[in-house]
């Protein structure tokens, strides 16, 4: 079995959609998670001759999730705040990588009194991921 360590991972943007995996280099300072779903939902074709029976086909697909981490104060988050179109990267190792174009849905900081100051943002990508 060949598992892969989460320490090899990255979260990287590029402010102009439609850019290839190469040229999304702009790492997100203080990232050190991310998670992405990736849902093909069926739709439901159950008629009275089933007898009982659910049916299904395949239906659209589309994809989402979150990323986030330490809050840093040498980023500037605005070219990532909400509604923002962007390239992005997902790398789960040196060689692994999910990209795609997304829109930045949330932005969400957080702080606790023991801990450190957090941020995390919500996306929905647009079009179909690439997985390489």
């Amino acid at each position: 079995m060949a598992e892969l360590a989460g320490y090899g991972g990255g979260v990287y943007y590029h402010t102009s959609t439609s850019k290839a995996a190469a040229s999304i280099v702009t790492a997100i300072g203080g990232a050190n998670n991310w998670t992405i779903n990736w849902n093909g939902p069926p739709i439901e074709t159950t008629d009275f001759s089933d007898a009982g029976t659910r049916t299904y086909i395949g239906g659209m697909k589309d994809w989402g999730g979150t990323f986030g981490g330490y809050y840093d104060t040498s980023v500037s988050y605005s070219s990532i705040d909400p509604g923002t179109a962007l390239s992005m990267k997902f790398k789960l190792n040196s060689s692994h990588q999910i990209h795609g174009n997304v829109i930045i849905t949330a932005m969400n900081p957080g702080v606790d009194v023991n801990g450190t100051a957090t941020m995390t943002w919500n996306f929905m990508g647009t079009g179909a991921p690439t997985y390489a």
